[in-house]
């Protein structure tokens, strides 16, 4: 289970609601219970679990209700809760309150793991497949005017809430991932503009959504220029990218460098032991463990600390400096200018000095360190632009050009020596754009302050108003970036904000639309290659499938490791006229894909589903003690999903489900209550509390599906002797389950390294797999079924779709039956046979 997320049920009649980001409730006593909870873990975030407004979810649940003639859970009633750490103080509170029904942490979730149209054995007639060639011989039989939504497992990107984790450059971003593998974590993140490959993907074309850098040891920081990025490794190496004109990669040369380059001294040997970086718009510092500064790229105005004016390509050693403090913050690099706080608390500056930007008093450049004035022992250095930012004791001092009121202090005269910001209080962390600052405060009533340009929204207060003194804003972070003119933050659960200028799609939104006012990411990796030649030629009426929600992360062409997504979306709908490949059970049906990590993933889909259409469920519940070596259990053991679920349902939308990947029975939960005391499925109960909670409920209406042994023409599986249609081993089963379908030696389109069916090939667009198995390939062949019937029932009689309910009958009725004993030792349901299903419904239609 999460330590960090949670979704909590209040009870409909107590009618919770979000105001200006607080939950009331019908009940004053209720509403002060509630907040006098949440009060008590500071940090946290709260927001509904549906996509759309109260009022559209509200009257969409009547006509449901008064359609159905049934009682339908309240999507409003449910929140879902992110925190910094672990949540289980916070769930015991929740659910001790009378206003909750339920409070669950979100479960572990895990993916159930044409010239080939001959290897798709799950195609043939009955018996053998599921008779999909038959289908897509009929009328409206190869999915047409049904749209299928492959909802796969995944877990979102988090940013990391430490030091420079995040950067703000003139148009780019960078963010360091802690979550992607949170066993070696670092991964890192860019977007925005790409037109001296600062993104470090290996060209120059810009990105709205962030793209993973590749070829990066495990990163712990980042830095962003005007054009280049910068990356400190948890090995102390530097690694950089992007912009060189000036040499502030600092590999020798200045050539723009389109991937990441590992950062060597002038004499070739590697950049190690590096304790922290600062990266300005044209020059980079970095700070070794022993102290020693290291700098290069630009140096018109000796901010390098040569004692001259010359560029250097390469890393230069400022010995002569002294020894500088490693901790925190500890170093600055602005515009043209230098600033470092040394080992024994001075804050000494160098370089450009125009404005004032040195601190020391006097506005005439120094090639040699000056004593900034009156400011030994700060906390925090920031610069970027021609002002710095210090932070001491809680307090802010700024100096350097002021003409946008970026020092605070209510004029817009330059300050050559530091001045104290009034205003923000108890200040833990300052951030200094090109020409505005930010700070935030651990105070709840103050946490965020901005001053300076707001041009274009770089503030988050929604205006583009530019005070010359600080502004109170309510954004709550962990951690503050700012660059040129946008400005990035983390949430308190690890999510990131942005806003401001998005001309080249800087703030990752899928848009180049400014924002004026904080826009929370998806923090979602895709979990489809778009490119593969199975989509890219999907002709009418299916064509392109859809990333929803649209601000996916990472290349819409990148393979992706573990490609569950593309396999499960091409059994389903795969090209069937591109002379290459498979053939996918429903060709023509229009593909949405929808990562299940996000909170609300399947009231989005179903609020772009029409009834008819088809959800599947690629994900499994696995329990926190043994992970994916122990039981699986359908999605719908969590109570959020499971009223999703019925939802869905009764919109008439089918749901298929899969049972999971774990030899077990569902049918182990033994009695409900046996205590008597009226709560369900405790946790010292006896039996397994997870098939409990499954089979306590009513049928959610899903369709689960089990993974079965598929027949080899020569009589025996592919895989070994086991009877066709008894259980694969590893799928979970019971009497909850509906249909079953292959668990094994399933073709599909696959990437890189798993590849049997095309071992020779090197493209991964052109890659394809003979063994995807599980009630993954189950699922996604049920689906892919379900939307065959779909479509031949939207041509056949009245035009109408077949309700959930419905196709779930004739699916089981018309089925290849599972053989005995296994039928009832370990049921997981018959095989879906399509020509008998399609020949029944025009018997029905026709009566």
């Amino acid at each position: 289970m999460s330590r960090t997320a949670l979704s909590v049920k209040f009870k409909e009649d107590r009618n919770v609601r979000l105001e200006n980001g607080r939950p009331t409730a019908a009940d004053a006593k209720d509403t002060a219970a509630i907040r006098e909870v949440l009060q008590r873990h500071p940090g946290l975030s709260i927001r509904r679990l549906a996509p759309r407004s109260a009022k559209a979810v509200s009257t969409e649940r009547e006509q449901l209700e008064k359609r159905t003639g049934r009682q339908l859970p309240d999507l409003n009633s449910w929140y879902h809760i992110e925190a910094a750490s672990g949540i289980e103080p916070l769930l015991e509170a929740l659910n001790a309150l009378p206003a909750v029904e339920i409070a669950q942490a979100d479960p572990q979730l895990a993916a159930p793991a044409e010239p080939l149209q001959g290897e798709q054995a799950y195609r043939q007639a009955a018996g053998a497949g599921v008779a999909a060639d038959y289908a897509n011989a009929q009328p409206g039989g190869k999915g047409d005017g049904v749209t299928v939504t492959d909802l796969e497992a995944s877990a979102q990107v988090r940013a990391a809430a430490s030091e420079h984790a995040i950067a703000a450059g003139d148009h780019h971003s960078l963010m360091v991932d802690t979550s992607t593998d949170p066993e070696k974590g670092g991964v890192v993140w860019a977007w925005g503009r790409n037109t001296w490959g600062q993104l470090g993907r290996g060209h120059t074309a810009d990105r709205d959504v962030p793209v993973q850098v590749r070829g990066l040891p495990r990163i712990k920081a980042v830095g962003a220029g005007a054009g280049h990025s910068v990356a400190l490794a948890a090995d102390g190496t530097v690694w950089a990218w992007g912009r060189n004109s000036q040499g502030q990669i600092g590999d020798g040369s200045v050539t723009d460098r389109a991937r990441p380059v590992q950062i060597k001294e002038a004499g070739g040997q590697t950049l190690t032991g590096i304790a922290g970086i600062a990266v300005g718009p044209f020059h980079t510092l970095a700070v070794k463990s022993d102290g020693t500064l290291y700098a290069w790229g630009y140096n018109a105005h000796g901010q390098l600390g040569t004692n001259d004016v010359g560029n250097r390509p390469s890393p230069y050693a400022f010995t002569a400096l002294g020894k500088v403090d490693t901790a925190r913050g500890g170093i600055a690099a602005g515009y043209r200018h230098s600033v470092a706080r040394m080992a024994d608390g001075r804050v000494l500056a160098w370089g450009d000095n125009e404005f004032g930007q040195l601190g020391n008093g006097g506005t005439g450049d120094s090639l040699t360190p000056v004593a900034v004035k009156d400011l030994n022992g700060p906390a925090q250095l920031s610069s970027r632009g021609f002002h710095t930012l210090a932070l001491r004791e809680g307090q802010v001092f700024a100096w350097g050009y002021n003409r946008y009121g970026q020092i605070g202090d209510g004029s817009r005269i330059n300050r050559n020596v530091p001045v104290p910001v009034s205003g923000p209080a108890t200040v833990t962390q300052v951030a200094a754009g090109q020409y505005y600052s930010l700070a935030k405060s651990s105070l709840t009533a103050t946490p965020f302050w901005a001053w300076g340009s707001n041009a274009d929204g770089q503030f988050g207060d929604g205006t583009l108003t530019s005070p010359d003194k600080p502004k109170s804003i309510p954004i709550r972070t962990p951690l503050i970036a700012a660059g040129l003119s946008h400005s990035l933050g983390v949430t308190f659960g690890s999510a990131l904000q942005v806003w401001g200028d998005n001309a080249y799609g800087q703030l990752g939104n899928a848009t180049t639309v400014d924002s004026p006012a904080p826009d929370e990411l998806g923090m979602t990796p895709k979990k489809w290659n778009l490119c593969h030649e199975e989509f890219t030629g999907r002709q009418a009426p299916g064509g392109a499938p859809v990333l929803l929600p649209d601000d996916q992360f990472d290349e819409r062409c990148d393979y992706v490791e573990r490609g569950h997504g593309i396999a499960m979306s091409g059994i389903i709908g795969a090209s069937d006229s591109n002379g290459a490949g498979l053939a996918g059970i429903a060709p023509n049906a229009r593909l949405q894909l929808t990562p299940a990590s996000v909170p609300d993933s399947i009231a989005l889909a179903t609020a772009h589903s029409k009834p008819g259409d088809v959800l599947l469920y690629e994900v499994g519940v696995v329990t926190p003690q043994q992970g994916t070596a122990g039981p699986w259990y359908p999605w719908e053991f969590h109570a959020s999903v499971y009223d999703q679920t019925r939802l869905a349902v009764a919109k008439g939308v089918t749901v298929v489900e899969a049972a999971g990947n774990g030899s077990n029975s569902l049918d182990s939960g033994g009695e409900p209550d046996p205590d008597g005391d009226g709560v369900l499925c405790e946790e010292d109960d006896p039996g397994d509390r997870y098939a409990c909670v499954v089979m306590s409920r009513p049928n959610s209406g899903a369709i689960i599906v089990g993974a079965g042994e598929p027949p080899a023409p020569a009589g025996s599986t592919c895989n070994g002797a086991a009877p066709a249609r008894s259980p694969w081993p590893k799928s979970t089963y019971g009497s909850r389950l509906d249909v079953q379908a292959y668990g094994h030696c399933a073709a599909t389109p696959s990437y890189p390294g798993v590849q049997n069916l095309t071992p020779g090939q090197t493209d991964p667009n052109k890659m394809y797999h003979g063994d995807m198995g599980g009630t993954s390939s189950a699922s996604a062949i049920t689906a892919g079924a379900v939307a065959a019937l779909q479509g031949v029932a939207l041509k056949t009689g009245d035009g109408s779709p077949l309700s959930p309910e419905d196709v779930r009958t004739y699916l089981r009725a018309t089925g290849t039956k599972q053989p005995e004993p296994s039928a009832t030792e370990r049921p997981i349901g018959p095989q879906p046979d399509l020509k008998r299903a399609i020949e029944l419904l025009r018997v029905v239609r026709s009566s």
